[in-house]
C-alpha cells in the first residue's frame, strides 16, 4: 500500500512540576509517487534542456533537478502530503511556469505497492 495516514495527537509533558497538555493537529495522507515530466517549448514543442525544476513543496526535502537534452525530470519516489501540489519551473529566456497537480484528479493514489506516477508536461513561453 502507497497510502499512509499520519495523524497527531496529544502530547504531555511534565517539567518544574508542571503538567501540560499540548494538541498536535490533525491527521494528514502520505502517498508514495513518482513525478516524471518533460518541459518544452509553446511556441513549437521542442524540448527545453537545463531547464530547473522546483518539487512541490509537499515533498519537503527534494532539491531542483534539471531538466536533460530531452527536456525529461524525474523526481523518483517520494513521500508527498496534502492535497494540491504544484511544480515551479525556470529556464533562461522563458516566463517561469507554475504547474498544479491535483493528486484527487485523474489520478489514484494509495494503490498497489508501487509509487502513484504522475506525468506531467510544462510548456514555457519565450520572454517578450
Amino acid at each position: 500500500m502507497n497510502r499512509r495516514v499520519v495523524c497527531g495527537g496529544v502530547a504531555i509533558g511534565i517539567g518544574l512540576g508542571l503538567l501540560a497538555l499540548v494538541w498536535v493537529p490533525g491527521c494528514t495522507e502520505v502517498y508514495a509517487v513518482e513525478i516524471r515530466g518533460t518541459v518544452r517549448s509553446a511556441a513549437d514543442g521542442h524540448p527545453l534542456a537545463a531547464a530547473l525544476v522546483f518539487p512541490p513543496e509537499a515533498i519537503g526535502s527534494a532539491e531542483p533537478v534539471f531538466t536533460g537534452d530531452d527536456g525529461a525530470f524525474t523526481f523518483g519516489n517520494r513521500d508527498m502530503q496534502g492535497n494540491r501540489w504544484s511544480l515551479t519551473v525556470k529556464a533562461d529566456g522563458f516566463v517561469p511556469e507554475v504547474v498544479d497537480i491535483d493528486p484527487l484528479k485523474g489520478f489514484t493514489l494509495g494503490k498497489g505497492k508501487a509509487p502513484t506516477l504522475i506525468v506531467v508536461v510544462a510548456y514555457m513561453r519565450a520572454k517578450p
